[in-house]
């Protein structure tokens, strides 16, 4: 399998607060910065406009549906009141994230308790939680950008699935009044989303050294977290899997101190032409705005 691409010499420079990893020619890696301990409503604004357009631009241009993750330990007051109030709307799916070369962390027991009833150490709650992402199966709410920026979110493309158009049917007024909790549409739209071959694919290429764990067969996909790190540091193969899983993949990187575009093919124009028509709007990303 060979996924990688050479990064061309020459390419249009992506614009501020862009920067792109022109070392890197395994594939095209790009960076913009946020400080996830501090949280800034102008750069959240930004950057949830940025992305709502970034979304249209790929499935446009590359054809690609983006899929919505976030992870379980980034929840906080925020955006934890966020996933509960609509998770009936979102239809969360959990599965689990992998960090490589970090294990999967194993579940409580009286041994990891040790340490804990000698007082040798504090309780924190994500030292015995393994990294669970939740997938949003309905994705193309508007409440999905509002996890922007959280220090927990990842995007994957996926090509869509096909002849996924629902059946045409009618259910009568009287039966939806009867059971107004019920939302047929919704139930449907879960469904057609679970035929997406993303989850079944994301186990055939990363689920293999995981088989052994304990919850294994109960983990429907696997999404890798990566930090620019990772796409110097790993070998060629595995950031070849990833592109061939979600060929334009976004995730938040605390590491990093921002998010991550990573893609097969150069992006700089798309980000370019978002940048500039979000700054239309009046909408700046913190330090750019034009001086008076």
């Amino acid at each position: 399998m060979n996924t990688m691409v050479e990064t061309p010499v020459k390419t249009v420079k992506p614009v501020a607060p862009w920067v792109r990893a022109d070392a890197l020619t395994r594939c095209f890696l790009y960076w913009t910065p946020y400080d996830f301990t501090r949280a800034s409503s102008k750069t959240t604004a930004w950057l949830t406009r940025f992305f709502s357009e970034f979304e249209k631009a790929i499935a446009k241009e590359h054809k690609l549906e983006g899929q919505y993750f976030l992870q379980m330990k980034s929840l906080e007051d925020r955006t934890h009141y966020l996933f509960v109030k609509n998770a009936p709307e979102l239809m969360p799916i959990a599965g689990m994230g992998i960090v490589p070369g970090v294990p999967v962390t194993p579940p409580f027991s009286m041994e990891s308790a040790g340490p804990l009833l000698r007082s040798e150490k504090t309780f924190q709650f994500q030292d015995y939680v393994a990294d669970y992402v939740y997938w949003m199966l309905n994705g193309d709410l508007p409440v999905c950008r509002e996890f922007w920026p959280s220090g927990g979110m990842s995007m994957m493309f996926v090509p869509p699935v096909p002849n996924s158009l629902p059946p045409q049917f009618k259910i009568p007024a009287v039966a939806r009044k009867m059971v107004p909790a019920m939302d047929p549409d919704r139930f449907l739209k879960q469904a057609l989303g679970l035929m997406n071959p993303f989850h079944r694919k994301s186990k055939e290429l990363f689920g293999k050294p995981y088989e052994k764990e304990l919850g294994y067969e109960g983990w429907v996909f696997f999404v890798p977290l990566l930090s620019s790190s990772h796409f110097f540091s790993l070998p060629a193969d595995e950031i070849g899997k990833v592109l061939e899983l979600s060929p334009v993949y976004v995730n938040e990187s605390v590491a990093d101190r921002g998010i991550l575009v990573a893609s097969k093919t150069d992006l700089s124009e798309i980000l370019n032409e978002i940048t500039r028509q979000v700054e239309a709007e009046g909408i700046w990303y913190p330090g750019l705005e034009p001086k008076s």
